[in-house]
């Protein structure tokens, strides 16, 4: 069986041993040769990391090796003084392995945050693409063999790029000069008093002839209570009565949780959460535009 993985060794170094040695074979003096031999854990004979270091000793006159602690204590204490003096070179390669290992963890790393701010992009074009271009779809005709005809696909409705241009330009501080109406209702609204936080209210607004449309966006909305939200509503009512006193318009409200319709009061009367659609509260006010 073939054995893809274990434990190898590789000679490092060898060299002449410069100390008062004796063979116990054959007692020559001064005659080892030391060899380094780095130990290592190998996948498929490449080495993955190193397990350590093992010294043979060789003797040059009999040809006797023995390993370091088969020697007498004095000749292992010679040998390993003399290694301690001039240390073998260092074997890198041993942990290749570990090396490859971790540039490769390392790029999957790179490239799984690569993706995902790659993925956060596209997903950020794609909203702010302007879809105002239609797409087309090639068909074949049934009474001609080469002749294509092209049928554009409807794009979204208007009134959906409209309202999302409109959130997008809502204002989070109206100024009397330049948004009269939405500053008016700041004013009105005690917006700490209703659990709302202080100013954090985004507002617009937007008059066609005889029809108004008001657009709030409380940021705190959805930590209210049934109960808080209601009183909220009816003081959203109170407050334009008051604004449009000398102004007969027909009212046309949204409240938003970020961009989800919690309410909508129309001419027609007032729904609120899951029955709130933003369709039926813009589509005709945004279609006359």
């Amino acid at each position: 069986m073939i054995v893809f993985f274990g434990l190898r060794s590789a000679r490092i170094e060898s060299r002449k041993v410069n100390a008062n040695t004796t063979c116990e074979h054959c007692n020559s003096e001064n005659s080892f040769v030391a060899s380094v031999y780095g130990n290592y854990f190998h996948i498929f004979w490449i080495p993955v990391f190193s397990t350590g270091k093992a010294i043979v000793v060789e003797c040059n006159h009999c040809k006797k090796t023995y390993h370091l602690q088969d020697l007498s204590p004095d000749n292992q204490k010679a040998i390993q003084n003399s290694f301690i003096e001039n240390p073998p070179k260092k074997a890198r390669w041993l942990n290749l392995g570990c090396f490859v290992i971790l540039a490769f963890v390392i790029f999957i790393i790179c490239m799984v945050i690569y993706a995902k701010i790659y993925s956060s992009f596209n997903d950020d074009y794609d909203e702010d693409y302007d879809t105002d271009y239609p797409t087309y779809e090639e068909t074949k005709t049934e009474d001609a063999t080469d002749d294509y005809e092209y049928v554009v696909e409807a794009p979204d409705p208007a009134w959906i790029k409209a309202l999302k241009k409109d959130l997008l330009e809502s204002e989070l501080y109206p100024t009397k000069e330049t948004e009269p109406i939405s500053y008016a209702l700041q004013q009105c609204l005690d917006t700490e008093t209703l659990k709302l936080g202080k100013e954090d209210v985004g507002y617009y607004y937007r008059i066609e002839d005889d029809e108004i449309l008001i657009l709030l966006q409380p940021w705190n909305l959805s930590k209210l209570t049934d109960q808080e939200k209601n009183v909220f509503y009816k003081k959203v009512d109170n407050c334009l009565d008051n604004v449009l006193k000398n102004e007969n318009y027909k009212r046309y409200i949204g409240v938003y949780d970020q961009y989800e319709l919690k309410m909508q009061k129309t001419p027609k009367g007032m729904v609120k959460d899951s029955t709130a659609k933003s369709s039926e509260l813009l589509k005709e006010f945004y279609d006359k535009i």
